[in-house]
C-alpha cells in the first residue's frame, strides 16, 4: 500500500543522502585540488587528468540515473541538491579555498550533466582559477559546445533568524 510505499522512497532518499554524504566530500575535495592545480600548472598533466577522472567518478554515483547534478554554494557552505555537505578539521582548507575561488568569480552554482569528460572540468578549473567571471565563464563553456557543464551566479541567503553561517565561520577558526 501507499505507506509501504513511502518507506520504500525514504529508504532509498536514505541511500542517496549516504552516497551524498560520502562522495559529495571527495568531489569538493577533488573539485578543488583541481582549480588549486590548474594555478600551479598551465598545462595539462598526469596529477591533472588523474583528479579530473576522480572528479568523473564521484559525479557518475552522485548523478545516478538522473544524470545531472548541481553544487550549490551559499555563504560558503557547500551543497549537493540542498543537501549540506559538512567540513570536518581535515578538509576544511580546501573547502575554504575552494570557497573563495567561486566568491570571487560572482559563482553560486556548478551543474553538471552526463556524458562529461575530464577535459570540460579541467577547462572549468582553469576558467575559475584564470579569472574569469561566471558570466564570462558559461559563455566560453558554450563557445566550446560543453553541454555538460555550466555555472550560475551567487545564490542570497534569505536569513530569517537563523544562524549567520559567517559567525559560525569565525567560531570554526
Amino acid at each position: 500500500g501507499l505507506e509501504g510505499e513511502c518507506q520504500e522512497m525514504k529508504k532509498l532518499d536514505d541511500v542517496f543522502h549516504e552516497k551524498v554524504l560520502k562522495h559529495g566530500k571527495s568531489f569538493i575535495t577533488n573539485f578543488a585540488i583541481l582549480v588549486k592545480m590548474t594555478g600551479i600548472y598551465d598545462s595539462m598533466n598526469e596529477a591533472i587528468m588523474k583528479t579530473a577522472d576522480k572528479i568523473i567518478n564521484d559525479l557518475k554515483v552522485l548523478m545516478g540515473d538522473e544524470d545531472e547534478m548541481s553544487l550549490r554554494m551559499a555563504d560558503g557552505s557547500f551543497f549537493i541538491e540542498d543537501m549540506r555537505i559538512r567540513t570536518t578539521v581535515s578538509d576544511i582548507d580546501t573547502f575554504t579555498s575552494l570557497a573563495k575561488d567561486l566568491d570571487k568569480r560572482k559563482i553560486g552554482v556548478l551543474n553538471f550533466k552526463a556524458p562529461l569528460q575530464p577535459d570540460d572540468l579541467v577547462f572549468l578549473a582553469y576558467s575559475i582559477k584564470g579569472g574569469e567571471e561566471a558570466s564570462e565563464i558559461q559563455t566560453a563553456l558554450e563557445s566550446r559546445l560543453t553541454k555538460s557543464v555550466s555555472v550560475g551566479g551567487p545564490i542570497f541567503v534569505q536569513r530569517e533568524g537563523g544562524v549567520d553561517l559567517k559567525d559560525t565561520r569565525k567560531v570554526a577558526r
